[in-house]
């Protein structure tokens, strides 16, 4: 196995000349990668259009629609998405209308937060915004693992205890949620599935001298800890 962490398409260069069988590769961005001859499969969004290769992508939308309802169901009305709102990065803008639309089917006022970058000190800093709007939301979603760990140390610093004062759902479902400061609930494809995914559908790619599903969806899954609780009365 070779790993590379440069840019996908001098990534690809360097893999051609030692005449790899196939190609697994975590592009999020919106260009299409030249693959040659070699089969490749990345995981990536499924707004990319005219490529030739599958892509394994999370189901954003649906992440963003299971994160919302199990807030709803604790009784929370002002839900708050803290989150990069770049309308250039495909995957962030998933990510929004995934909770737009999940709040606008519920009937409930959508308020977004920019971080304006997916660091940890992104979310931490965009706490100051949000606590200095007119109303604090009784319930927060973080846009990454990052984020959300920025989130809740702010919080913590300014005495809001989690979940009794702010409940927070993180997106990214990975083991790291476990150990935070507060046991992150949170919402998205598992990466042991992720990785079981990626390899069946490259050894697919591989094996199989046909086009395979260009795009395939996986569905995301709520992991539930101590970060969200019912909402204050």
């Amino acid at each position: 196995m070779i790993l590379s962490v440069d840019e996908e398409n001098t990534a690809m260069d360097t893999f051609k000349k030692f005449q790899v069988d196939g190609m697994i590769v975590f592009a999020e961005s919106s260009h299409t990668i030249s693959q040659g001859n070699i089969p490749l499969v990345a995981y990536g969004v499924s707004r990319k259009t005219n490529v030739n290769y599958p892509i394994i992508d999370a189901n954003h939308e649906k992440s963003m629609e299971i994160a919302v309802t199990h807030l709803y169901d604790f009784g929370h009305r002002d839900i708050a998405y803290v989150g990069l709102l770049d309308t250039e990065d495909a995957l962030q803008i998933e990510k929004v209308e995934g909770y737009q639309k999940a709040m606008k089917k519920l009937k409930l006022k959508t308020r977004t937060f920019d971080t304006g970058g997916l660091n940890w000190f992104d979310g931490y800093r965009a706490v100051d915004n949000l606590l200095s709007d007119n109303k604090r939301p009784t319930a927060i979603i973080g846009g990454s693992y990052d984020i959300s760990g920025g989130i809740l140390r702010a919080l913590q610093e300014k005495n809001i205890e989690i979940p009794k004062d702010i409940s927070l759902v993180s997106y990214d479902n990975i083991p790291q949620m476990e150990t935070m400061e507060v046991p992150m609930t949170c919402i998205g494809v598992p990466v042991d599935e992720l990785a079981e995914e990626i390899v069946d559908a490259i050894i697919e790619r591989i094996e199989v001298d046909e086009e395979i599903e260009l795009v395939k969806k996986l569905t995301p899954s709520l992991t539930v800890r101590q970060s969200a609780g019912p909402s204050p009365k």
